[in-house]
Order: structure tokens, then C-alpha cells, then sequence
């Protein structure tokens, strides 16, 4: 994990995630760590202002990196709580979409993966006012955080 390649805000968020013996996310607008390459070139690539080429494929490297935490040992349990809205937009397009659905299947068959999807209907949740997500550590203490 080379945390260079994060903003300086959010490294030592990634160094507590890669630690964390759980991490529980709600996902609102977009999909979080559970994103592919694609779709997450696609997201980064609709900030304003855009970022430059090299800033983006550090960006878009750096959040593939930290999928190291679905495979990592020791396992951590991995829980996200994926808003409907996050599965029906289009980040990157049609075909963008159907690759990052598959691999949202795939994480769902690790033995540490829990994903649940939140319908429309369900109004009132935590994460109304955005994305979250609570770290467990080894010493049981939850470290709420907004994500990048």
C-alpha cells in the first residue's frame, strides 16, 4: 500500500481501513470500495475541476489498491450497505455498469463479504445525510468517517 498516492486528508483513513478487522460502509449516491476500475475512472473523471491525466490514474490506482482489504490476511469482514440509487446510476455508462454489477456479485461470494441493498422505499437512514463508514480495530474502537 503506498499511501502517497492518496490526498494527505484521506491517508491515514486508508492506513486505519487496511488495518481494521471490520469495515461497515453505506454507499448512497456511488459504490465505494467495491469499485472497478472502470467505474472508478469513470466517477473520478466527472470532478470539477477535473483532475490532470496523471492525477487521475494515481487516484484511480489508489482506490484499486485498497480492495487489498477483501483478500488480506488476516481477513477482515467487510459489510456495505449499497443504496439503491448507487446500483441504478450510470457511472461510465451501460457496459461500465454491467462489469461493475458482475464484480459487486463476485465480493458477495468471499466468505468476509456481506452486501446489502438498500431499496428507494426504505425513507429514512442513517446515511440520508451522505456516505459513511465505521472501522473496527483490534481494539474494538469504531472510528465513523466520511469517505473520498
Amino acid at each position: 500500500m503506498r499511501l502517497e498516492r492518496y490526498p494527505v486528508y484521506f491517508q491515514g483513513f486508508v492506513q486505519l481501513e487496511q488495518e481494521a478487522v471490520a469495515v461497515s460502509s453505506c454507499c448512497t449516491q456511488v459504490i465505494d470500495v467495491l469499485q472497478t476500475k472502470d467505474y472508478a475512472c469513470a466517477l473520478l473523471k466527472s470532478n470539477y475541476p477535473p483532475f490532470e491525466p496523471e492525477e487521475l490514474e494515481q487516484l484511480v490506482e489508489a482506490r484499486l489498491d485498497r480492495k487489498a482489504l477483501l483478500t488480506r490476511k488476516p481477513m477482515a469482514l467487510i459489510h456495505t450497505i449499497l443504496e439503491e440509487a448507487a446500483l441504478r446510476r450510470r457511472i461510465g455508462g451501460a457496459e461500465v455498469m454491467r462489469a461493475q454489477l458482475r464484480h459487486l456479485i463476485e465480493c458477495a461470494q468471499l466468505p468476509n463479504v456481506t452486501i446489502q441493498v438498500m431499496s428507494w422505499s426504505h425513507a429514512e437512514h442513517a446515511g440520508l445525510r451522505g456516505p459513511f463508514t465505521v472501522l473496527e480495530t483490534a481494539d474494538q474502537t469504531a472510528l465513523p468517517r466520511t469517505g473520498i
